[in-house]
């Protein structure tokens, strides 16, 4: 039997070989016919793309490109990529000798800890402090306020291996100690280590307290710490114009694009100071702005009440851009503070995540078949999406809506419109992928992937308005347009800016009749 059973055995063995090897070469050409068809599809939309945009003159809106000397300013003061690459691995000063006074810091996070977490997070937020508390183990047991920090470093770094980390690591045991201006370049902050002690239990704690010492720079502070440019611009965190230009860019007393405001505004004025990015920005003075329209739908509109609509957008900008100007908003004497803004959060968070994603789904996003069809799978951001606008997101706006309600100014958010694909011809409809994948998401994120998750944040900022008493204005619900109104992926067309306009100034009408009128 062994001597004509080995042969059939070897014999089975390698038609089982030839029959494994058939198929994995049926399936890597199969795979390869897949990625080569999809590959072929993509530079076919790429093309169409090119062809829509130069029969529809589509631009950039409303950007300029930075000059050379600007270029040469942004890198030597560190706004740039390379500001970042320094942040990964950064270099603080030593921690001062002297030990802080912990008294009122431990009194200020205790009590904040006693409030219910919305509302500990967005007083924190507001005034620019980041909290954490770690027991014996150096286990993180509290985290609050500033999300900027902690989502920024949070996906760079380890928890633990924080650039103030290191400038803590040389201390004994029980010793507390201050880090000053450890932000670089973008923004100066303080971190301060205390020793803590549970009031609950007196357990021995770690506290750490990281707080900007600009919670709230005003245009000037701002040019005093970063200094002017000769071009007119300031090039500095969230602020891109000095105030008073005039000329092709003209900026009012705070450096947002309007003509100067009347302060203290006058009798029988109603003002509506609008905040967001370039969707609500949309240009220069004089130019077609959603803002601009809705001024006029309410001029007369009010027997003895002028309905003024200030443009307070800011390009590229985010929620973290938004809280901080909280106060800038303010001086403006608004009697309504009006927020739109949802692609640049999405674009951050996503971005945040592509940072995290294992090596294995990187490879695998490589493939354009793969990308495509298994885009939202592969970056696997539904559980931290929501985490994450939980994180940054919601304590932003809620920050921004604390300052406006100890002001005494109400506030209403209307829900982020973007174009919809199902709308359009199919030249459209490759121009709303292409640009959706190479420009909002940063070549990683597809149409399908930004479509659901701006769903996503409009559902999670209803909720928010919801149990918070903000205003909720339901644009993008009832804004199903594609190339007609937008000129891209978010950004309207003059038609789109009128429709919005018309929108708004239905909504807001009810609102405005209920105070205005006798």
């Amino acid at each position: 039997m062994s001597a004509t059973g080995t042969p059939k055995r070897r014999s089975a063995g390698l038609r089982m070989a030839a029959r494994l090897a058939f198929v994995v070469f049926w399936l890597a050409a199969g795979g390869l016919a897949l990625e080569f068809y999809e590959s072929w599809c993509h530079v076919q939309r790429e093309r169409h793309a090119a062809e829509y945009m130069r029969g529809a003159a589509v631009e950039p809106p409303f950007m300029r490109p930075a000059t050379v000397e600007e270029q040469t300013r942004i890198v030597e003061q560190g706004f740039g990529p390379r500001a970042f690459a320094k942040a990964k691995e950064p270099s603080p000063p030593p921690a001062q000798a002297e030990p802080p006074q912990t008294g009122a810091s431990q009194e200020r996070f205790w009590a904040l800890v006693a409030m219910p977490d919305d509302e500990r997070n967005a007083r924190a937020t507001l005034d620019g402090e980041h909290w954490m508390l770690f027991d014996e183990s150096e286990r993180l047991e509290v985290e609050l306020g500033d999300p900027y920090f902690r989502a920024r470093e949070s996906y760079y770094n380890p928890i633990l291996e924080l650039g103030w980390f290191h400038a803590f690591a040389n201390l004994r045991p029980g010793e507390s100690a201050i880090v000053d201006e450890v932000a670089g370049p973008m923004w100066r902050r303080r971190v301060t280590r205390l020793n803590a002690s549970d009031p609950r239990t007196g357990a021995a704690k770690t506290l750490i307290q990281s707080q900007l010492l600009l919670p709230h720079p005003t245009i000037n502070e701002l040019l005093e710490l970063y200094g002017d440019m000769e071009s007119g611009h300031v090039l500095v965190p969230s602020y891109i114009n000095r105030p008073g230009l005039t000329g092709a860019t003209t900026t009012d007393q705070f450096g947002f694009v309007n003509k100067p405001v009347a302060l203290p505004k006058p009798d029988g004025v109603f003002r509506i100071v609008c905040i967001g990015g370039s969707t609500t920005h949309e240009g220069e003075v004089g130019s077609m702005r959603t803002t601009d329209l809705l001024q006029q739908l309410f001029e007369a509109q009010f027997d003895g009440v002028s309905v003024e609509v200030v443009n307070c957008g800011i390009a590229g900008s985010n929620s973290h851009d938004f809280r901080r100007h909280a106060m800038d908003y303010l001086r403006y004497e608004p009697d309504l503070l009006l927020y739109y803004e949802g692609m640049n959060d999405v674009t951050m968070l996503l971005g945040h995540r592509y940072s995290q994603i294992p090596p294995m789904k990187l490879r695998l996003l490589k493939s354009k078949f793969l990308a495509s069809r298994y885009n939202r799978w592969l970056l696997d951001t539904d559980g931290y999406f929501e985490s994450d606008w939980r994180h940054t997101t919601q304590r932003n706006l809620l920050a921004l809506r604390l300052a406006a309600e100890e002001a005494g100014v109400p506030m209403v958010c209307a829900s982020f419109a973007w174009a919809q694909r199902d709308t359009g011809s199919r030249a459209e409809v490759n121009y709303l992928e292409v640009n959706a994948l190479t420009t909002w998401g940063a070549g990683f994120a597809n149409y399908d992937t930004l479509d659901h998750y701006l769903e996503r944040h409009n559902d999670n900022l209803k909720r928010i308005c919801e149990a918070h008493g903000i205003g909720y204005l339901p644009l993008a619900e009832n804004y199903h347009h594609g190339l007609t109104h937008f000129r891209d992926l978010c950004h309207f067309t003059t038609t789109g800016m009128q429709e919005r306009a018309r929108l708004l100034h239905a909504w807001l009408t009810p609102w405005l009749e209920a105070r205005l009128v006798p």
